[in-house]
């Protein structure tokens, strides 16, 4: 979907690397959206959200460590549209380069 900046014209992007501090990011500014820390497992579903048109995620959180106030384990919804879910996402502006290489590749090599 698009940055949640109105500036910028990027895209949002979930990081799938970002396990424990699950995130999405901008591919082309620094915002980024920090999702519950406590979700074992995070994933993009193949379910658009009828209010905005995002994709919709899967949350599956260990016993007792679900942040909702049902406590229920797991959860399926839109980041930016889910009354339940919303509350316990954090929009940020990050540092720069949100995507890198990854390990290595920046070095000359020597």
């Amino acid at each position: 979907c698009d940055c949640v900046d109105d500036q910028c014209l990027g895209s949002m992007a979930f990081v799938t690397r970002s396990t424990g501090k699950w995130k999405i990011c901008c591919n082309m500014c620094t915002s980024m959206i920090m999702l519950p820390p406590t979700a074992q497992r995070v994933k993009v579903i193949d379910e658009e959200c009828e209010e905005c048109g995002a994709k919709k995620m899967s949350f599956l959180f260990p016993e007792g460590k679900s942040p909702f106030a049902n406590r229920a384990e797991k959860l399926i919804g839109c980041v930016f549209c889910n009354t339940v879910l919303h509350p316990h996402v954090q929009e940020v502006k990050g540092r720069a380069g949100n995507f890198g290489r990854g390990r290595g590749g920046g070095g000359r090599g020597r």
